[in-house]
């Protein structure tokens, strides 16, 4: 279990917010130069619709990628995560430390594309009038919930109010939901996060596994079939390398309330 302690209130400041390309240039350039890591230069991160920055961002391939060629490794000293630690709140906390940062961290790009987020992104963080009314949709009418996801409006907040020791700060919940939305359990993979989930025929990558890693090792994404240009690039939430039984047992709701957004078909709801 972590530690009490006492946070108040962060809050960070960024130049105006920069773009998506600002963001991906400045992160391939650090994995590339300060952790020696490779980002295949066929790849680009961007939005999915370039002419509107309010799509979702992705990876994509610019050109055609060969079946099993590599189209990133990130070195283990680039990960993030608490050394020789597999503690979820541990993670949490040095991610708010490097959030508020900024500049000075040594994961500066990443940190700073990560405080270009919008807050609120889970369920969990939503207004009281908007889990009520989740709640409401997936419930009877007698006000008994009989849709999953369970504990969707009040996972997050167990997780960290109560395992975790937290407090209700905002920016404390903040930190928590990013390590829940785009975390490897207790370790935040930096770039390997970029990519989105999708399963079927769609599913187009292949990597080793985080859980055999011995922390020397480098995580390699390779392409598990050819990609044409103009793909994007993705990978699954529950049917990954190291997902075990979330196969059977995680579906459509608990990726809308771990990860806030409905799956793009094929969609799975385990009852």
């Amino acid at each position: 279990s972590c530690a009490t302690t006492t946070t108040t209130t962060t809050t960070t400041t960024n130049p105006p917010n920069k773009t998506i390309n600002d963001h991906a240039t400045a992160m391939i350039n650090w994995l590339r130069q300060t952790c020696g890591g490779t980002f295949n230069s066929k790849l680009e991160i961007r939005h999915e619709y370039p002419d509107d920055p309010t799509s979702r961002t992705g990876v994509f391939a610019k050109d055609k990628i060969e079946k099993l060629e590599i189209l990133f490794e990130i070195p283990h000293q680039c990960f993030f995560g608490p050394p020789e630690s597999k503690d979820e709140c541990e993670t949490t906390r040095m991610l708010m430390t490097e959030l508020a940062l900024g500049d000075e961290s040594f994961y500066a790009p990443y940190v700073n594309y990560l405080r270009d987020q919008a807050w609120g992104q889970l369920p969990g963080l939503w207004s009281e009038e908007g889990k009520k009314l989740l709640l409401e949709v997936l419930s009877d009418e007698r006000g008994r919930q009989v849709l999953p996801p369970e504990g969707v409006v009040d996972k997050l907040w167990e997780e960290w109010i109560e395992e975790c020791a937290g407090t209700d700060d905002p920016f404390e919940l903040n930190a928590y939901a990013l390590l829940v939305q785009r975390g490897w359990d207790e370790t935040i993979i930096p770039i390997y996060d970029m990519m989105s989930h999708r399963n079927g025929p769609w599913l187009n990558t292949i990597d080793n596994s985080l859980a055999n890693n011995d922390g020397t090792n480098s995580i390699t994404v390779r392409a598990a079939r050819e990609i044409a240009a103009g793909e994007e690039i993705y990978m699954s939430y529950n049917f990954c390398t190291d997902c075990g039984a979330r196969a059977e047992s995680y579906g459509t709701p608990e990726i809308f309330r771990d990860y806030g957004f409905v799956e793009q078909y094929p969609r799975r709801f385990v009852f």
